[in-house]
Formats: structure tokens, C-alpha cells, sequence
């Protein structure tokens, strides 16, 4: 039976160290069944992408970055998650949030010994969205190991400051955006040491919840 409902509650502790890091591992929510749902989706996106789809590993290259997006409007397993799974719940809990409005859902695959890396970003800037409460849930379909999870700065979200979108594509130009408050990012992977970087090992049924504005 699938649950739209989270599988426990989130505890005060797990909202108050999202607030203060702007991104917190969040275990055992979802059921196996909503992850199998979306597993088939993405094997189904895989054979038929949609037309905002990006393969941003170069022929030849080794591995495979595989980037897609709105599952939810061509796969009804990935409809039904988005519309009747625990994901609603859970960033209401997080938010503090009366309602919740469902904005898209982004499919990242990387196969082993993939090359290209995901550059440092924030996601607020890609959005055409102001406001504080704006959330996502990062969610594997497989277990992942702490030392290739997403990282990200800890109290970023809380700079103040938005930086340039980029394309997640190596080689690319950077988008054309135009906004006052946009900064030209600098470059975090050479100052990792002087952040605190959050990162996290995740069994089926985990997802980290991160902010809008939190650099990872």
C-alpha cells in the first residue's frame, strides 16, 4: 500500500537543523513502492525523453550524465508521486508551510566512472520564484555513499546573496540572465576548506530536504 504520508514524523530537531544549515538528511519517509514507481518512470524517460532532455556526457565519453525534466506530465508513476505522494507533507512540515504549490521535478543520472561534474549552484536563481520558502527533495533510487552524495555549504542559504545560473554542461557558455542581484560565482571547489560541507550516506527511503538558496 502506498503511503501519502510520510512513514513517521519529521522531529522539531530535523526542522530546526534544516533552518539553521539549509539542508538536512531526513530518514525513512518514503516507502519502497513510491521508489520503484519512479524507478520505472525514469527508465521509461530514459527511452523516450522529453524535450527539455540534455546528455551532458560527450559521445565516447565514459559513464553516462543524463539530465531531464517533468516526468510527472508524460509518466503516470511519477504523476502519482507528485500529486498523492509524502513529498507535499514533508515540505509543509519543513516549511512551516499552510499549502504547498508542486513547481517540477529534475532527473539528474550518473552512471559509474561518469566524468562531468555538477558545478557548484544554488537553485533559486533558475526559477522565476521570489520568496524565502522555497524547498526540494533530493531522492535516490539507489543507496548512495557519502563519498559521492551531493554536498552542500552549511548556512549558505542565509548569505544573501544569488548567484548566476550556469549550464551543468562542461564546455557550455553561461545562460543570459539579467538580474541586479546576480553574482558571477566564485570558485567553491578551490575553497572547500573554507566551508563546512554537509554531505550524507542514504539508504532507499531517505531524502535529504534543501533549501532554494543553499550552495551545493
Amino acid at each position: 500500500m502506498l503511503h501519502t504520508e510520510p512513514l513517521r514524523p519529521i522531529t522539531d530537531r530535523e526542522v530546526a537543523d534544516y533552518d539553521r544549515d539549509g539542508a538536512v538528511l531526513l530518514k525513512g519517509l518514503f516507502d519502497l513502492e513510491w521508489i520503484e514507481q519512479l524507478a520505472e518512470a525514469v527508465d521509461a524517460d530514459k527511452e523516450t525523453p522529453g524535450p527539455m532532455v540534455r546528455y551532458n556526457t560527450p559521445p565516447g565519453g565514459s559513464g553516462e550524465f543524463f539530465v531531464d525534466f517533468q516526468l510527472w506530465q508524460r509518466f503516470e508513476g511519477a504523476r502519482r508521486f507528485a500529486l498523492n505522494g509524502p513529498g507535499g507533507a514533508i515540505a509543509a512540515r519543513m516549511m512551516g508551510a499552510r499549502t504547498v504549490s508542486y513547481y517540477h521535478d529534475h532527473l539528474l543520472v550518473k552512471e559509474p566512472n561518469t566524468a562531468e561534474k555538477t558545478p557548484w549552484h544554488h537553485d533559486q536563481p533558475y526559477y522565476p520564484i521570489e520568496g524565502w520558502m522555497v524547498g526540494s527533495i533530493w531522492l535516490p533510487l539507489d543507496p548512495v555513499p557519502k563519498d559521492i552524495c551531493v554536498e552542500y555549504i552549511a548556512g549558505s542559504h542565509k548569505w544573501d546573496r544569488w548567484f548566476a545560473p550556469q549550464f551543468f554542461k562542461s564546455g557550455n557558455p553561461d545562460l543570459s540572465v539579467q538580474d541586479p542581484r546576480f553574482e558571477t560565482p566564485p570558485d567553491f571547489e578551490a575553497q572547500r576548506d573554507d566551508h563546512d560541507l554537509l554531505s550524507w550516506e542514504l539508504e532507499l527511503g531517505d531524502c535529504i530536504f534543501f533549501h532554494g538558496l543553499s550552495r551545493q
